[in-house]
Order: C-alpha cells, then structure tokens, then sequence
C-alpha cells in the first residue's frame, strides 16, 4: 500500500472515530444527565475505544500481517525497562 493512501485511510477512519465518540459523550450527556460530562466522555472512550483499534486495523492497517504485529509486540517488549529489570534479577529472586 502506498503511503498517501495509507494516511488518507488512517485520517478517515480517526475522523469517523472522533465523530463516533463526539456523539456518543452528547448522547450520553441528554441520555443520563447525572453522570455529567466527563462521565460521558468516559464512558464514551471506553465504548470508542475498541472500535478505533477494529477500524484502524481494518482500514488503515489492512496489509498488516499477523506475524509482522506479533514480531513488533515482542520487539516492544524487550526493550521495556520491566523486561530488561527482571531478566537482570538473580535466579534466587525467582523462586
């Protein structure tokens, strides 16, 4: 996939996520006014959430293969400072 066209599918699909979660916190807010506002927007990210991950790695992602993410997952795990701490530990701490 050429770049252009990857960065038009990504701003696409945050838009259509923004618009998403923009709705969902003014319905939440005339739905259950007690929550307030930032309850709404909460609730809303929550909700927004998992369908930003799905469209972006439908939409923006799509050529992305599973072994390549999996690949970049344990990359980015080995360099946490976590990772690096407690392979560094004495074996007695393990036990």
């Amino acid at each position: 996939m050429r770049l252009i066209e990857r960065i038009l599918r990504y701003g696409i699909s945050g838009c259509i996520v923004a618009a998403l979660f923009s709705l969902a916190v003014v319905a939440l807010v005339r739905l259950l006014p007690a929550i307030g506002p930032v309850g709404a927007g909460i609730i809303a990210f929550c909700l927004a959430q998992p369908i930003g991950y799905a469209t972006h790695r439908m939409i923006s992602y799509p050529d992305a293969g599973l072994n390549q993410m999996r690949q970049r997952q344990a990359e980015f795990v080995s360099w946490l400072p976590i990772s690096s701490a407690s392979s560094s530990q004495p074996a007695a701490w393990h036990s």
